[in-house]
C-alpha cells in the first residue's frame, strides 16, 4: 500500500479501505491497535517513563499522538474522553525549551523528574503530557477552610487562621501540578500509518492464508533486507541506521513493524497487531544468520 498521508480517520477507512468501525473497535478491544488524534499548536511537556514520568521539554506541538490502551477504550466505548497524556508518533515543534517551567517542587503529581534534553538528542519513544496547571493542593486549602470554621467563636484564632491560609495561598512553597485534559470524540478519532498498513496486511493475510507469520519469520525478513541493502555495514551500524531512519527511509521496514528503536530495544507490532521488544543481542545473531544466508563471507567476519 502507497502511504498517502500519516494519518486516516475512520469514515476514510471504510470508504477507501474497506475497514469497518466494528473492526477498529476489535483491534482496539484485544489492545493490539491505539487510537490517535490530532493536536494542533498545543502546549504540552515532553517526556519518557522510566518508573515515572521524567520531563525533558516544554513546547507547543503539531502532530499525531496515539493514546494509551485505557483512553482508547474510553473513546470507543462511550464516544468521547478527556485524556491528558499520549504517545508522540510525528510532530513539528515550535517554541521548545529545556528550562523546569514550574514553581512546584520535584517530584510532584504529574512530573517525577526532569532532565533537560536538547532538541537535537530527542529520544525514541517520546510522550507528552499536556501542559499542567500549577494550583496549591485542594487539601490544603480545605484544612485552611475548616480551621476557620471550627473557630468561628474565636475571632482572634479566626483571624490567625485566616491570615496564615492566605500567606499559604501566596507562598511557592506549597505550589503543586495539576493534570490538564483534554476532551475529544469519536470524530477526532485517527489511525496512524503504520497501525493502518497493519490493519490490512491482517486482512490480507488472513483472506490468503488464514495465519500469520510467526514472529521469527517476521523479524527475520527484516534484518535480511538490511543485510541485503547494506551488505557491507556490521550490526551496530545497521541497528543505528535503523533506529535513525526506519520512519523517512520506506526501504529499511517495507513491512512497517517497527515502532521504534532505542539504545538496546527495538519496540515493534506483529502482523497480528501484538506489540513485541526485540534484544540487540538478538537483533545481532539474527544478522550474522542473514549474513550467512546472504552467502558473503566478508560481511559475516565483519559482523562477528
Amino acid at each position: 500500500m502507497t502511504q498517502e498521508k500519516d494519518y486516516y480517520r475512520t469514515l476514510e477507512l471504510h470508504q477507501k479501505y474497506n475497514v469497518t468501525f466494528d473492526e477498529v473497535r476489535y483491534k482496539v478491544e484485544q489492545d493490539n491497535l491505539p487510537l490517535s488524534v490530532f493536536l494542533n499548536n498545543t502546549k504540552v511537556v515532553l517526556g519518557v517513563y522510566e518508573e515515572t514520568f521524567i520531563g525533558i521539554a516544554h513546547c507547543k506541538i503539531s502532530g499525531i499522538v496515539s493514546l494509551t490502551h485505557e483512553d482508547s477504550m474510553k473513546l470507543i466505548t462511550n464516544g468521547s474522553v478527556s485524556f491528558n497524556t499520549a504517545r508522540v508518533r510525528k510532530m513539528t515543534v515550535s517554541c521548545y525549551s529545556t528550562e523546569y517551567p514550574f514553581v512546584a517542587k520535584l517530584p510532584n503529581s504529574v512530573l517525577g523528574k526532569w532532565k533537560e534534553v536538547p532538541f537535537s538528542k530527542i529520544p525514541n519513544n517520546l510522550w507528552l503530557k499536556l501542559y499542567p496547571s500549577e494550583t496549591l493542593p485542594a487539601k490544603l486549602m480545605l484544612s485552611g477552610i475548616q480551621a476557620m470554621l471550627e473557630n468561628l467563636g474565636n475571632e482572634e484564632k479566626t483571624k490567625e487562621i485566616s491570615k496564615n491560609t492566605i500567606n499559604a495561598f501566596q507562598s511557592d512553597e506549597f505550589k503543586d501540578l495539576t493534570h490538564t485534559s483534554k476532551k475529544i470524540a469519536s470524530e477526532d478519532i485517527c489511525i496512524f500509518k503504520k497501525e493502518l498498513q497493519r490493519l490490512l496486511d491482517g486482512k490480507k493475510q488472513a483472506k490468503s492464508l488464514g495465519n500469520n507469520e510467526s514472529v521469527k519469520s517476521e523479524m527475520k525478513a527484516l534484518t535480511l533486507n538490511l543485510c541485503e541493502l547494506f551488505p557491507t555495514k556490521s550490526a551496530r551500524e545497521l541497528w543505528e541506521i535503523l533506529r535513525t531512519s526506519h520512519e523517512s527511509d520506506d526501504r529499511l521496514d517495507p513491512n512497517s513493524i517497527v515502532d521504534e528503536v532505542g539504545s538496546d530495544t527495538i519496540w515493534w507490532t506483529d502482523s497480528q497487531g501484538k506489540e513485541k521488544t526485540w534484544a540487540w543481542k538478538t537483533f545481532k545473531n539474527e544478522v550474522v544468520s542473514s549474513s550467512n544466508q546472504c552467502n558473503t563471507l566478508f560481511n559475516l567476519v565483519r559482523r562477528c
